[in-house]
């Protein structure tokens, strides 16, 4: 029997992150980005992510694709929309970044996580959507009692806002995009 999202999301989730392929940027690129112990996943277009997806038990793909979007999409909200919070973020997660490095580094849009795994068939779309209403209970119980524990200057419900309101937000594509879109982002997020 499947654990329910935020049982998984304790305690089987972050051993399978630590099993996704990851690579550095160098040391001249990390002291230059100030976050020398960086680690990237999915490659220049999220073409790796499918192979590392593939390594997981059938059934925690699903989960591990949602949970995985989750922290990306959290990281990346943060650092873009909550600068001066973003350190203590890292400080205290330390998760790894959807991209590649090469002479620099780049971040890849959080859904490509979604429209890879739906796109390449290694998790059904519709496994995806029957897990939507739990990503979002899981990100608004987790997201919300994290930041005020840990960043109580950044109120969670600006966080989903500036979420919405930021142009990658409908970026993207497929099914499971729209539902985690509506699930996460709360009433009219999938509007626009």
């Amino acid at each position: 029997m499947r654990d329910d999202l935020q049982t998984y999301f304790h305690r089987r989730f972050p051993a399978q992150l630590a099993t996704l392929t990851f690579e550095r940027p160098s040391e001249i690129v990390g002291e230059i980005t100030g976050d020398p112990g960086a680690l990237y996943f999915g490659g220049s277009g999220a073409e790796r992510l499918p192979a590392d997806l593939a390594c997981l038990p059938e059934e925690d793909r699903a989960p591990f694709v949602l949970c995985l979007f989750l922290i990306v999409l959290t990281d990346q909200a943060l650092y873009t929309h909550f600068p001066a919070a973003y350190p203590t973020w890292r400080r205290k997660t330390r998760f790894p970044k959807l991209g590649f490095t090469a002479f620099g580094t780049r971040n890849l849009n959080p859904f490509l996580i979604l429209e890879v795994a739906e796109r390449e068939g290694v998790v059904p779309a519709e496994e995806l959507i029957a897990l939507a209403p739990a990503l979002g209970s899981l990100w608004v119980g987790e997201g919300a009692a994290w930041l005020a524990a840990h960043l109580p200057d950044v109120p969670f419900s600006d966080l989903r806002e500036r979420m919405r309101n930021d142009p990658d937000w409908t970026s993207g594509e497929g099914l499971a995009a729209a539902a985690v879109r509506t699930a996460i982002g709360g009433p009219g997020a999938d509007e626009g």
